[in-house]
């Protein structure tokens, strides 16, 4: 199974929830990383705003660049 990085914006259990697993997890994170990494990725595949129908292959560059950001997040920081 891919890493979506877990929920992107959890929420949890109100006090008055009837059910302790009441929580609402929301978006993954690599799907709000995607999103955050659409206009990036049209501009990447259109070289502008003036063409259309690219939307599969945006949708690809955009989870490929959430990938890589999940990833990235995962790699301790180099020492300075």
């Amino acid at each position: 199974m891919k890493n979506d990085g877990g929920p992107a914006f959890p929420r949890p259990a109100s006090p008055g929830a009837k059910h302790a697993n009441e929580s609402q997890a929301g978006m993954s994170l690599r799907d709000y990383f995607a999103g955050r990494a659409i206009p990036a990725a049209w501009l990447e595949e259109t070289e502008g705003w003036e063409k259309t129908g690219h939307a599969p292959s945006i949708a690809k560059l955009a989870y490929e660049l959430a990938d890589a950001m999940i990833v990235a997040r995962e790699k301790p920081e180099p020492a300075e």
